[in-house]
């Protein structure tokens, strides 16, 4: 709200008021009504200062209501609509929208023993985050594995409904490293996805198109990397290429080029893209159509996108039109671009 309150007045939803505050702690009220005050982007430490109690009930507090979908806290400060909560909303039972957060670029802070202690001490949801962590990965969690566990509901501000699914999600897959696991938060939270629906669509098209699209090119004993995903999102969702068509554009790059050249891959389905293509059949008319002309010697270097043949003769008259083209204007379907693009990978160029 940023000062944006009457000076006299402060707003409180009747939602928060009938079915948030009766449940919560009467000091993590009082917390939530003095930040609303002070309006967002308000730092704990001042917080604590004017309600004479210490930094860290003020972060208990502020983090009990984050996990409510009421409040966000990011680097010690206490947000409302600036990072997508809204108070005039407060206890609304609505999912929290997918914010895309950057995280990278900051520093994990670390958390000392006793701090841990204070937070698991005064508040409920950390106690229950600590053991969820722990039976999770079947060992006692060391300083440093809590100390992360607890970055991803304090740093990153992710829910233990989206934690519990992240480590359900990383054990599930034979990564028990607290590094693995952390990389994979990093990426949830920079990808938006901050919601069990959100983590339930990115596990999907993780465990199934991706993994196929890794094995179609002979990868799958490692997991993608950022850039390897870049161009299976562009491909699935922006594309919205049917996934025979990838895999089949996966396959042919591996005979082609010998390796997993997800460029060369791209270039293969965005020309099938731009031809129309929406399944192998589609595919194999528009080969046999090249093939054929080229067979009859129809098809020079003026090749249409759309596997057919242009008239050289109509090429000519339409050239002799025009004086000032002395060049052949040329277009190419995905089979020609398939061997130039082999002869430059041979000659060491880039794809």
């Amino acid at each position: 709200m940023n000062g944006s309150f009457n000076e006299n007045f402060v707003p409180v939803s009747c939602d928060f008021i009938e079915n948030l505050m009766p449940n919560a702690p009467a000091l993590y009220t009082v917390v939530y009504l003095c930040a609303l005050k002070a309006g967002s982007g308000v730092l704990a430490e001042d917080i604590a200062r004017r309600l004479n109690i210490s930094s860290v009930d003020v972060l208990s507090a502020a983090m009990y209501w984050q996990d409510r979908h009421v409040l966000n806290v990011t680097n010690g400060a206490v947000y409302f609509d600036d990072n997508g909560a809204d108070p005039k909303s407060a206890g609304s039972n609505s999912t929290s929208k997918n914010v895309k957060k950057h995280v990278v670029c900051d520093v994990r802070p670390e958390y000392q023993p006793e701090e841990l202690n204070m937070y698991a001490d005064k508040n409920a949801d950390v106690r229950r985050l600590f053991n969820m962590a722990q039976e999770k990965l079947g060992k006692m969690l060391t300083h440093n594995d809590l100390s992360a566990v607890f970055s991803f509901y304090h740093w990153l501000g992710m829910s233990l409904d989206v934690i519990e699914m992240l480590f359900d999600y990383c054990v599930s897959n034979g990564h028990r490293n607290m590094r693995y696991i952390e990389r994979v938060a990093i990426d949830w939270c920079e990808s938006g996805i901050n919601t069990v629906e959100g983590v339930k669509d990115r596990i999907y098209t993780y465990n199934t198109v991706y993994r196929k699209i890794m094995r179609a090119f002979g990868q799958n004993a490692r997991e993608p990397v950022s850039e390897e995903i870049n161009y299976m999102d562009k491909w699935v969702f922006q594309l919205k290429m049917p996934e025979e068509l990838i895999l089949l554009a996966c396959s042919k790059t591996v005979i082609n080029t010998g390796r997993a050249a997800f460029g060369y891959a791209n270039s293969i389905i965005e020309s099938w893209n731009k031809s129309g293509y929406k399944s192998k059949e589609d595919v194999e008319a528009g080969e046999k159509a090249f093939a054929e002309a080229k067979k009859a010697g129809k098809v020079s270097q003026d090749i249409k996108t759309n596997g057919t043949p242009n008239d050289e003769k109509d090429s000519k008259n339409k050239q002799s039109k025009n004086k000032f083209i002395n060049y052949s204007q040329r277009t190419y379907n995905y089979a020609e671009l398939e061997r130039l693009q082999r002869e430059r990978f041979k000659m060491g160029g880039e794809i």
